[in-house]
């Protein structure tokens, strides 16, 4: 995401949620879990904070100019991860694990699958 320019731009969705989002995020934490269980490593994309990001940028050389939050207010559904996903998992315990905290989530999910709000900065 960071590319040598007089400025750079990131946004990301933060791991956090108001009331109404946070079955996304609960939906969205199983998939670490599921991904290692399945291909045996945890191969997949996380939420970090915005302070992560700032120590991102200043850990690389750049220096944050102005950062924040905003709302988006658009319906996001990749949080899921299809359901078969969980039958594929050979570890026993651990599929029952993993699906419970899916069916779990899933059912918070479907009441309001709103995107959680995106954080951004501005860095060079």
């Amino acid at each position: 995401m960071l590319r040598v320019a007089e400025k750079v731009s990131i946004a990301e969705s933060p791991p956090i949620a108001n009331n109404e989002r946070q079955a996304h995020l609960e939906l969205y934490n199983p998939r670490e879990g599921i991904f290692e269980a399945l291909f045996g490593e945890k191969d997949d994309l996380h939420y970090p904070t915005l302070e992560k990001l700032r120590e991102l940028v200043e850990g690389a050389g750049g220096m944050v100019i102005e950062s924040g939050t905003f709302e988006p207010a658009l319906p996001h559904y990749l949080a899921y991860i299809p359901r078969e996903y969980m039958a594929k998992i050979e570890n026993k315990k651990k599929r029952v694990e993993l699906l419970e905290r899916w069916e779990k989530a899933y059912k918070e999910w479907k009441k309001g699958a709103e995107h959680p709000p995106v954080g951004w900065l501005f860095a060079k």
